[in-house]
């Protein structure tokens, strides 16, 4: 599950909206809105679009995206960029 409180900080951080970031990743405002009330259940092509559009680093995207719970790999370790 997305960690969304993380996301939108990360948004306010980098000086951009959700509005902005829905139209850089190419979906409605709409369901933008509805993906990040409902956790976050984005599309893998809408995630990465999202870490270049915000943007996140390799480590902020992994915390933000991924549950450390369902994947076996740690940074540094096992993924590389």
């Amino acid at each position: 599950m997305v960690k969304v409180n993380k996301l939108k900080g990360a948004i306010v951080a980098n000086g951009k909206t959700q509005d902005q970031i829905a139209a850089e990743i190419n979906i409605d405002r709409s369901t933008f809105y509805r993906k990040m009330s409902k956790g976050g259940a984005f599309t893998i092509g809408e995630v990465s679009k999202m870490v270049e559009s915000i943007p996140l680093t390799y480590e902020e995207a992994i915390d933000i995206f991924l549950d450390p719970k369902l994947h076996k790999c740690t940074l540094g370790s096992q993924i590389t960029k």
